[in-house]
């Protein structure tokens, strides 16, 4: 019987070419879109899995109870060992801190490298980073020691055993290599390429409390608490961090690692996290889309159903019961949905690498163990089979046949099918949906590029100065620099808009009473204003000739004076803590606050300005930002090059533009928007090809209907507006449902930005215009073939 069954299938594929491509088509390319977001939804929900001890691992995080959604991912070094020795559900702790990038040389090869972390030597034991060479219990544990990744390993030493060698690192630091780890898996929240003891780290904030400069990890007691123990960390707060006049009003969180990457968004991560907004989306489209295959299907099965009645008749005058025939036609469809299977996975196999690089990703179909991979692809295909089988099934071997053998069957009416009218409707629907998403996430992102900020950030070359012999030398490099005549300004600062600002507490006089607020901070020099074209709103700016203005005067931004309600702090005396005191204490040193500069956005859209404070300190610069004239980019740079060698013989050559920084940022979102868009035409080229098919069945199934039309006087513009009108009509009501819908999704997503769009009115009836012509193209061709053919054909053997 099955044989007979596939026999059967083949042949009505084989008699009816066009339909069947179409739903093939259809179908394989919905399974290729659906497939693709299944590989991107499991990379992203499978972050830091891979960890052994995944569910006992915790990131020790802070945040204010009045800001709970500006919390720091950043805390100070003592924490960890302090938790341990306090709180027995503490197994172990691993801290982090960022090495900066930094020139590295062995023998003759040199090479700029980052991704570089100071790590404690428990970290083997807490995090599943395999070593191939070396010993986990004792590779971090002495100073000045290295570990390196296969990667690295590779590209200094090619297949010989790094084992014992030595790196120099800014032709200063000795590392020995005691370890190589293999490469980091691309689906870890952070990522590194070597990693230094901790014990060779000597910053003298390393014993500080309040200094948030590292990231802390806690391994957990297999029956730990963690509720339990966060609510001891008050007491952990009074004993460690109010110690002094300064309060700490930040409270403890724990956070499960495996959280991180889709449920965080902490100040100081690792890197920009994924979110799981994102997730619940694509897995949304990735139904929608096959929503839309499915209903291509159904439609043109039921569409058919004229030419498979007879069949239906015959056969059950045969005696086929109808169980029999729903198993025919489910198999049918079951075979069709494989088919569509196995060309997606060719589809997927031939555009991955492209998809890899849409997305930023490294994803792979792995059937040698991907267990889950072949249940998912299987379980799809079975479904699609199923869903888009059952109702032309049930359908089909539902028709009498008495009536179908006299010819009495009222087609008619299964050809105006309510529910092939709602299916077209929600075909529509989703696709207007998904083209209004698109629009919007380009419009928010267009937004985002092109608002004012506050800043030029166009034509900035920006210089590292790696070392203290470099910014010792500043002023005179300045000068050098400033001899191009294309060479407009050029200052220096302690980070970036996009990059490298950190907090601070202050105090202040009021009434006669101490008080503190808290900050960001940016350490510039005086001619920082003019390079980055910052506008200077009332007072003055640093200048040169007034020593007290090195490290003794401040600019504040717009934000802070009107977050500290101060009417006039041009004059207003403020202090910055400079380090501690023989017994323990800050020590603050004062400062006056000579102007205000109006607002700029020093971090992305996502947040709101927050008070800014800005002082001269020449010992704290790290980057040299040089504005150029637009006129000929590439000789100025070679000048720069020239300028900087002089310098800095001893490293390459080295530069960046601001701009690229600070739209980093965004770089998830463009993601997003590109992925938007390329699904929302997938779901659109779906859609128009099962309405191209059911046209072109319509067209066909009304062949002598128009013939007589023809022969009785109508119009080719008339035929063809009776073969157009009712897909007209199916456009316009699933616009009027799908706005709403894309309206109430959009605006929770703009909800994540602090600043953007308003949501345009036009946007809606563009969307619905543009789904609107592309249906009318679509079903023109169909329409007008039949309107242009000749009556005689249709009607010579009537």
């Amino acid at each position: 019987m099955l044989k007979n069954y596939i026999k059967i299938t083949l042949r009505n594929l084989l008699k009816n070419k066009a339909f069947s491509l179409i739903n093939i088509l259809g179908l394989s390319i919905g399974m290729a879109a659906c497939i693709f977001i299944l590989l991107w939804v499991q990379d992203e929900l499978g972050y830091d899995t891979f960890h052994e001890k995944v569910d006992k691992i915790y990131r020790i995080t802070t945040y204010d109870p009045e800001n709970p959604t500006g919390g720091s991912a950043r805390v100070g070094a003592p924490w960890g060992p302090a938790m341990q020795t306090d709180y027995p559900e503490v197994a172990d702790f691993v801290r982090f801190r960022f090495l900066g990038r930094s020139l590295v040389r062995y023998g003759d090869k040199q090479f700029f490298e980052s991704g570089g972390l100071f790590a404690d030597s428990s970290l083997f034991n807490v995090f599943t980073f395999p070593l191939i060479k070396g010993n986990p219990k004792t590779a971090l544990t002495e100073p000045n020691s290295i570990v390196i990744t296969e990667k690295m390993a590779k590209k200094y030493f090619g297949e010989s055993d790094p084992l014992g060698e030595t790196l120099t690192f800014d032709n200063e630091m000795d590392l020995a290599i005691t370890g190589v780890v293999k490469d980091v898996p691309h689906n870890s929240h952070f990522r590194f390429n070597y990693l230094v003891s901790f014990v060779t780290h000597q910053a003298w904030y390393v014993k500080e409390w309040r200094m948030r400069n590292y990231h802390v990890y806690l391994l957990l007691e297999g029956d730990a608490n963690t509720a339990a123990l966060e609510n001891k960390f008050p007491g952990f707060i009074d004993k460690y961090l109010m110690t002094d006049d300064v309060p700490y009003s930040s409270k403890i969180r724990l956070q499960p690692i495996k959280d991180i990457h889709l449920h965080s968004n902490l100040f100081r991560e690792f890197e920009a996290n994924g979110d799981i907004a994102y997730v619940y989306i694509f897995s949304l489209i990735a139904v929608f889309i096959m929503l839309i295959a499915c209903i291509n299907f159904m439609n043109l099965s039921t569409a058919r159903s004229a030419k498979r009645a007879r069949e239906v008749g015959v056969r059950k005058v045969a005696g086929a019961n109808r169980g029999q025939l729903i198993r025919q036609f489910l198999s049918e469809s079951l075979l069709l949905s494989f088919l569509a299977l196995f060309l997606a996975v060719g589809i997927v196999e031939s555009l991955l690498p492209y998809f890899n690089d849409l997305a930023a990703k490294s994803l792979d179909i792995t059937f040698s163990n991907g267990f889950f991979m072949l249940t998912a692809l299987a379980a799809i295909a079975l479904l699609v089979g199923l869903i888009s089988g059952t109702y032309p099934a049930f359908f089909l071997s539902a028709f009498r046949p008495v009536l179908i053998l006299k010819g009495d069957i009222n087609l008619k009416t299964s050809n105006r099918s309510v529910l092939r009218t709602v299916l077209v409707i929600a075909q529509f629907t989703i696709t207007i949906a998904l083209i209004i998403g698109s629009g919007i996430v380009y419009q928010q992102l267009n937004f985002m590029k092109n608002k004012k900020l506050g800043f030029n950030k166009e034509q900035v070359v920006v210089l590292r100065m790696y070392d203290d012999a470099i910014v010792e030398q500043y002023e005179t490099i300045k000068n050098e620099f400033l001899q191009t005549t294309d060479i407009v300004s050029v200052s220096a600062s302690s980070a970036l808009p996009g990059r490298g600002d950190w907090g601070m507490p202050f105090l202040y006089e009021d009434a006669g009473e101490k008080k503190r607020f808290s900050s960001r901070v940016m350490v510039v020099d005086p001619d920082y204003l003019e390079t980055c074209e910052i506008e200077l709103k009332d007072g003055r700016n640093f200048s040169k000739e007034l020593a007290t203005d090195i490290s003794g005067a401040y600019l504040i931004n717009e934000t802070a004076v009107e977050k500290f309600a101060w009417e006039n702090p041009i004059g207003m005396q403020i202090e910055r803590p400079v380090g501690r005191d023989e017994n323990g204490n800050w020590k603050y040193e004062p400062g006056e606050i000579i102007g205000i500069v109006k607002d700029f956005h020093f971090r992305s859209m996502h947040e709101e300005i927050a008070p800014m404070v800005m002082w001269v300190a020449p010992e704290s610069f790290f980057y040299l930002s040089i504005r150029v004239r637009p006129d000929n980019i590439p000789k100025t740079l070679s000048e720069i090059e020239k300028t900087w060698a002089t310098f800095d013989p001893n490293r390459p050559f080295e530069f960046f533009f601001l701009d690229e920084v600070f739209d980093d940022q965004y770089r998830s979102e463009e993601q997003l928007g590109k992925l938007f868009t390329v699904f929302s035409a997938l779901a659109i080229f779906i859609a128009c090809l099962g309405l191209f098919g059911l046209v072109s069945f319509m067209a066909e199934r009304r062949i002598k209907e128009i013939g007589i039309r023809k022969v009785l006087g109508a119009s080719i513009s008339n035929l063809f507006l009776l073969l157009s009108k009712e897909y007209s009509k199916w456009v316009i009501v699933a616009n009027l449902i799908a706005w709403p819908i894309a309206y109430f999704i959009m605006n929770r997503w703009l909800e994540d930005f602090a600043y953007r769009i308003d949501i345009a009115w036009w946007v809606f009836p563009a969307a619905g215009g543009l789904a609107f012509l592309i249906a009318l193209i679509t079903v023109s061709y169909q329409a007008a073939r039949a309107a242009v053919a000749n009556p005689v054909d249709a009607l010579r053997y009537e």
